[in-house]
């Protein structure tokens, strides 16, 4: 449940794992310039989702997301939770939310924008979140059924992506998997994305 870093001689000379009872997923890890570390946590939450959707299980097994930004003495310095932020009913479709156990945001990756602030892949929300690295607020959502954004020379957008990534120049690159398409096909694509006119 750690990532291990090892020197040229493959001998361990580090570790890095989520901290406050969470258990570290093994999607991403980011090393930051500061020489923190941002890491994905799941937890496994029994709730009532009887009280969210019709035919909601009473007492079901959800897996959550959480993001840490650990220090180099192993000191949490910043966690987002994704329950506080994500609602249940924002999963796709092919999510069923009445089952007895399912993963939620099922986050996927992270990385730093151009600004410092910090980009999310929530799969199974169809969603590429910019969060506030101080606050934890969102700054923009895209995709999925928050979606804030127009897409230019892109009819059919990006569902269950994978691997996203800011490049140097402010553009977003990723992996469409392309799971709610129909016919299904997956696509690397990148985004131009513009914050303020939301396209």
């Amino acid at each position: 449940k750690k990532y291990f870093a090892m020197d040229s001689t493959m001998a361990v000379v580090d570790s890095f794992w989520v901290q406050n009872g969470y258990i570290t997923d093994e999607h991403d890890i980011k090393f930051l310039k500061n020489g923190d570390v941002l890491l994905i946590g799941l937890e496994y939450k029994l709730v009532d989702m009887s009280l969210y959707v019709e035919g909601g299980d009473k007492n079901a097994s959800v897996v959550l997301n959480v993001i840490q930004e650990i220090d180099k003495n192993k000191n949490l310095v910043f966690e987002w939770k994704s329950d506080e932020h994500y609602k249940y009913t924002d999963a796709a479709g092919r999510i069923n939310l009445s089952d007895a156990s399912f993963v939620h945001s099922h986050i996927n990756s992270i990385d730093i924008d151009t600004d410092g602030n910090l980009i999310i892949s929530a799969r199974n929300l169809n969603e590429i979140s910019k969060i506030d690295i101080k606050s934890g607020d969102f700054i923009w959502r895209l995709g999925g059924k928050n979606n804030q954004f127009t897409f230019i020379n892109d009819s059919s957008g990006f569902s269950a992506q994978h691997s996203v990534t800011m490049l140097p120049n402010g553009n977003l690159l990723l992996y469409d998997n392309g799971l709610d398409r129909t016919p299904q096909y997956s696509r690397a694509i990148v985004y131009k994305i513009d914050g303020q006119l939301k396209t």
